[in-house]
């Protein structure tokens, strides 16, 4: 049986090994580690969802996200970061999203990653046109 959890605490995620390898795979140039512990420190914004086959197993899964607020989205919105997603967890966070009265869930995704657009679009998800913006500090 599957089973998600949420952390806001490098602390509070246990098999954290096996996590970091999930994200090492996905962020291959990154030291995952010295960056979740940056993102998820108190007090900030940042949650993590786990997905594992069980309490206590190994994590198949995971999204890093934050909430915000904004005009556009008439309140707290969710913004999805890193993310190896399912249904399963869609499904959770939404609900999650729900009871904690957040407005809309937002993401991105490359423009040729037409998996993860159908993916989300399966989901109720619009897909749009986007200019991203980044400068680094």
């Amino acid at each position: 049986m599957l089973a998600v959890t949420l952390h806001d605490t490098l602390d509070s995620i246990p098999r954290l090994d096996a996590l970091l390898e999930l994200l090492r795979a996905q962020l291959p140039d990154s030291d995952v580690r010295a960056s979740l512990a940056r993102v998820l420190q108190p007090g900030s914004p940042a949650k993590l969802l786990v997905l594992s086959e069980g309490d206590g197993a190994e994590p198949v899964g995971f999204a890093l996200f934050n909430v915000g607020a904004g005009l556009e989205s008439g309140g707290d919105y969710l913004w999805l970061n890193e993310i190896h997603v399912s249904e399963r967890m869609m499904d959770f966070l939404a609900d999650w999203a729900r009871r904690s009265r957040i407005q809309a869930i937002y993401g991105i995704c490359a423009v040729s990653n037409h998996g993860a657009q159908s993916f989300y679009r399966r989901l109720g998800f619009a897909t749009e046109q986007a200019c991203w913006l980044s400068k680094s500090l």
